[in-house]
């Protein structure tokens, strides 16, 4: 899984790049997971799904996207 830093001023189409490469993604059958803050997950999602229905698109928080990890890891225990 490739990690890319993608940085810009405002309005320099750093969310128009990440929203077709998460579409692309999607399409081909791939798991997206776009990370971001908790307030940012309704316009997300509207945005992920205005072109239509998108399978294997999923918005988490940092704190969800550690748990999943861990879980998938095998490392996960209660606190």
């Amino acid at each position: 899984m490739p990690l890319e830093l993608v940085t810009g001023p405002p309005g320099s189409g750093k969310t128009a790049r990440l929203l077709a490469e998460a579409r692309a993604a999607a399409g081909r059958g791939e798991r997206v997971w776009w990370l971001g803050l908790p307030g940012q997950r309704a316009h997300v999602l509207r945005a992920l799904a205005q072109a239509g229905p998108l399978l294997g698109a999923e918005f988490l928080t940092p704190q969800q996207a550690a748990y999943r990890i861990l879980s998938d890891a095998r490392r996960l225990r209660p606190l």
